[in-house]
Protein backbone atom coordinates (compact mmCIF):
# COMPACT_ATOMS: atom_id res chain seq x y z
CA UNK A 1 0.00 0.00 0.00
CA UNK A 2 1.25 3.43 -0.97
CA UNK A 3 0.37 6.41 1.22
CA UNK A 4 1.48 9.81 -0.07
CA UNK A 5 1.97 13.13 1.71
CA UNK A 6 3.26 16.46 0.39
CA UNK A 7 6.22 17.02 2.74
CA UNK A 8 8.86 15.02 4.61
CA UNK A 9 7.48 16.25 7.95
CA UNK A 10 4.03 14.96 7.03
CA UNK A 11 5.51 11.64 5.85
CA UNK A 12 7.09 11.19 9.28
CA UNK A 13 3.95 12.30 11.13
CA UNK A 14 1.59 10.15 9.06
CA UNK A 15 3.80 7.06 9.19
CA UNK A 16 4.09 7.36 12.99
CA UNK A 17 0.30 7.64 13.27
CA UNK A 18 -0.28 4.60 11.04
CA UNK A 19 2.45 2.62 12.83
CA UNK A 20 0.62 3.01 16.16
CA UNK A 21 -2.27 1.06 14.65
CA UNK A 22 -0.62 -1.59 12.45
CA UNK A 23 2.76 -3.25 11.88
CA UNK A 24 5.85 -1.32 10.88
CA UNK A 25 5.45 1.31 8.20
CA UNK A 26 8.07 2.26 5.63
CA UNK A 27 9.12 5.79 4.83
CA UNK A 28 10.34 6.84 1.41
CA UNK A 29 11.80 10.25 0.63
CA UNK A 30 15.20 11.86 -0.02
CA UNK A 31 16.93 10.49 3.09
CA UNK A 32 14.77 7.42 3.81
CA UNK A 33 14.34 4.48 1.46
CA UNK A 34 12.51 1.92 3.62
CA UNK A 35 9.87 0.07 1.57
CA UNK A 36 7.41 -2.00 3.64
CA UNK A 37 3.99 -3.54 3.01
CA UNK A 38 2.64 -0.06 3.87
CA UNK A 39 4.95 2.80 2.85
CA UNK A 40 4.41 6.53 3.27
CA UNK A 41 6.06 8.46 0.44
CA UNK A 42 6.71 12.17 -0.09
CA UNK A 43 5.00 13.41 -3.27
CA UNK A 44 8.32 14.34 -4.88
CA UNK A 45 9.68 10.81 -4.30
CA UNK A 46 6.76 8.90 -5.84
CA UNK A 47 8.49 8.28 -9.23
CA UNK A 48 11.58 6.79 -7.53
CA UNK A 49 9.41 4.70 -5.18
CA UNK A 50 7.46 3.29 -8.14
CA UNK A 51 10.74 1.99 -9.60
CA UNK A 52 11.09 -0.21 -6.49
CA UNK A 53 7.48 -1.15 -5.69
CA UNK A 54 4.15 -1.83 -7.39
CA UNK A 55 1.36 -0.88 -4.99
CA UNK A 56 -2.20 -2.07 -5.50
CA UNK A 57 -3.74 0.52 -3.18
CA UNK A 58 -3.00 4.23 -2.84
CA UNK A 59 -4.14 6.61 -0.12
CA UNK A 60 -3.25 10.19 -1.05
CA UNK A 61 -3.12 13.08 1.39
CA UNK A 62 -3.40 16.40 -0.48
CA UNK A 63 -4.15 14.43 -3.62
CA UNK A 64 -4.54 17.61 -5.66
CA UNK A 65 -0.75 18.04 -5.40
CA UNK A 66 0.23 14.48 -6.29
CA UNK A 67 1.16 12.72 -9.51
CA UNK A 68 -1.10 10.04 -10.94
CA UNK A 69 -0.23 6.50 -9.80
CA UNK A 70 -1.55 3.46 -11.69
CA UNK A 71 -3.23 1.38 -8.97
CA UNK A 72 -6.34 -0.76 -8.69
CA UNK A 73 -7.73 1.10 -5.66
CA UNK A 74 -7.27 4.72 -4.61
CA UNK A 75 -8.60 7.04 -1.95
CA UNK A 76 -7.64 10.71 -1.91
CA UNK A 77 -8.09 13.48 0.62
CA UNK A 78 -7.94 17.18 -0.15
CA UNK A 79 -9.45 20.50 0.76
CA UNK A 80 -8.82 21.64 -2.84
CA UNK A 81 -10.64 19.24 -5.20
CA UNK A 82 -9.93 21.31 -8.33
CA UNK A 83 -6.81 22.56 -10.08
CA UNK A 84 -6.22 26.28 -9.64
CA UNK A 85 -5.96 26.59 -13.43
CA UNK A 86 -9.70 25.99 -13.64
CA UNK A 87 -9.20 22.78 -15.60
CA UNK A 88 -11.97 21.07 -13.65
CA UNK A 89 -11.49 17.84 -11.75
CA UNK A 90 -8.09 16.31 -11.18
CA UNK A 91 -7.29 13.43 -13.57
CA UNK A 92 -7.73 10.09 -11.85
CA UNK A 93 -9.83 11.68 -9.10
CA UNK A 94 -13.13 12.32 -10.82
CA UNK A 95 -15.58 11.05 -8.20
CA UNK A 96 -16.22 12.72 -4.85
CA UNK A 97 -17.54 10.25 -2.28
CA UNK A 98 -17.65 12.63 0.68
CA UNK A 99 -17.62 16.41 0.90
CA UNK A 100 -17.61 18.52 4.07
CA UNK A 101 -18.00 22.26 3.62
CA UNK A 102 -17.01 25.12 5.91
CA UNK A 103 -20.74 25.77 6.41
CA UNK A 104 -21.21 22.20 7.66
CA UNK A 105 -18.19 22.49 9.96
CA UNK A 106 -19.61 25.72 11.39
CA UNK A 107 -22.99 24.08 11.86
CA UNK A 108 -21.35 21.10 13.60
CA UNK A 109 -19.27 23.33 15.87
CA UNK A 110 -15.96 21.64 14.99
CA UNK A 111 -14.03 24.84 14.19
CA UNK A 112 -12.51 26.23 17.36
CA UNK A 113 -12.36 29.99 17.82
CA UNK A 114 -13.50 30.71 14.29
CA UNK A 115 -14.17 34.28 13.25
CA UNK A 116 -15.58 34.86 9.80
CA UNK A 117 -14.58 37.99 7.89
CA UNK A 118 -16.64 38.61 4.82
CA UNK A 119 -15.80 41.11 2.16
CA UNK A 120 -15.18 41.62 -1.48
CA UNK A 121 -11.82 41.81 -3.08
CA UNK A 122 -12.01 43.74 -6.29
CA UNK A 123 -8.68 44.42 -7.93
CA UNK A 124 -5.73 43.97 -5.59
CA UNK A 125 -6.44 40.75 -3.65
CA UNK A 126 -3.16 40.57 -1.78
CA UNK A 127 -3.31 44.16 -0.55
CA UNK A 128 -6.90 43.74 0.66
CA UNK A 129 -6.03 40.60 2.63
CA UNK A 130 -3.00 42.35 4.17
CA UNK A 131 -5.15 45.34 5.19
CA UNK A 132 -7.66 43.00 6.82
CA UNK A 133 -4.91 41.19 8.73
CA UNK A 134 -3.41 44.49 9.90
CA UNK A 135 -6.79 45.76 11.14
CA UNK A 136 -7.70 42.54 12.93
CA UNK A 137 -4.69 40.21 13.28
CA UNK A 138 -5.53 36.56 13.98
CA UNK A 139 -4.42 34.88 17.19
CA UNK A 140 -3.14 31.36 16.60
CA UNK A 141 -3.75 29.34 13.42
CA UNK A 142 -5.92 30.81 10.71
CA UNK A 143 -7.39 29.75 7.39
CA UNK A 144 -8.43 31.81 4.40
CA UNK A 145 -11.15 30.30 2.24
CA UNK A 146 -11.69 31.39 -1.35
CA UNK A 147 -15.29 30.16 -1.49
Amino acid sequence: MLVTAPTVDLVDQLSATIERRIESVGRYYTHAKDVQRVTVVCHDSVPAYLERATPRTWIADEMHRSLDVPVARRLGFTATPYRSSGAGTIPGWDRVVFAYSIAEALRDGVLVGLRVHRGTIEDDRGAEVLRMLERDPPRGPWVASAD
